[in-house]
């Protein structure tokens, strides 16, 4: 029933929109932002992303979900008429889905996207996770390696929970990595959390990686990040998900 709901807003247009949840240097300025999604259905209401995102994949939708947040965000960007460069604000990041980068014309779908806004593909960053790679038909090297001459850039979410191959980190064209939330809980206090985040920093730093910092909710993490050198700090403390317009006020 909730598929068949999707499948009706998504071809419709309804209910469907994109947030920001902005990331911030060490001196507290907007640098990024992670774009995410959110259906306020008209038969469930505010479906949680953890509900309806898992149906998207599993019913195919996921294809025109992602390409609708892509089409959103591009929108967004060319409405935002020059705070990038009257700002801190740097790229905006995209969420790939493991059905997205199985799709060999992905590439070429993107940009021609980009082109029709006119937008530099260096605008956007595009998020996947590590369990992309369990699937087989994923060739990441010549997907990555095709995306990556035309100019888009790629960050590695949720690193270290699940299936860490430090070949990603040097074979892949990656810019970014994101410390998971499930890490920044427990610091300052806990110290195998504090030791994983140290050492995950260090790693980043010395293959001139950004890193970014998921779920940071107190001063004390904000501290403890921002003295170890963390580039980007997302979470709560900062600012929840936000809509556009909000997003625009706060630059």
């Amino acid at each position: 029933n909730m598929e068949a709901a999707l499948r009706q807003d998504l071809q419709n247009g309804n209910g469907l929109y994109v947030v920001y949840q902005p990331q911030y240097n060490q001196d507290k300025y907007i640098v990024g932002a992670e774009a995410l999604v959110r259906w306020d259905s008209s038969v469930y209401g505010m479906v949680p992303p953890v509900q309806f995102i898992p149906i998207a994949e599993e019913s195919g939708l996921i294809d025109a979900l992602g390409m609708l947040v892509v089409k959103q965000v591009l929108r967004d960007i060319c409405a935002l008429d020059g705070l990038f460069e009257r700002s801190h604000l740097q790229h905006v990041s995209i969420n790939l889905s493991i059905k997205q980068l199985t799709d060999p014309n992905l590439a070429s779908r993107l940009l021609a996207e980009f082109q029709e806004q006119n937008i530099a593909p260096n605008k956007v960053r595009f998020e996947f996770t590590e369990s992309a790679f369990l699937d087989n038909a994923l060739d990441p090297k010549t997907m990555f390696s095709e995306m990556s001459e035309i100019g888009f850039t790629f960050s590695l979410d949720d690193f270290g929970t699940g299936f860490s191959s430090l070949s990603y980190l040097k074979d892949l064209p990656i810019s970014e990595l994101k410390i998971d939330k499930s890490f920044v809980d427990g610091i300052p206090e806990n110290e195998s959390d504090t030791t994983i985040c140290s050492a995950t920093i260090s790693m980043a730093q010395k293959l001139g990686l950004e890193l970014v910092a998921e779920g940071v909710e107190t001063q004390a993490q904000f501290d403890w990040l921002a003295a170890q050198g963390c580039d980007l700090l997302q979470g709560y403390l900062m600012s929840k998900p936000i809509e556009f317009n909000i997003f625009i006020g706060l630059l």
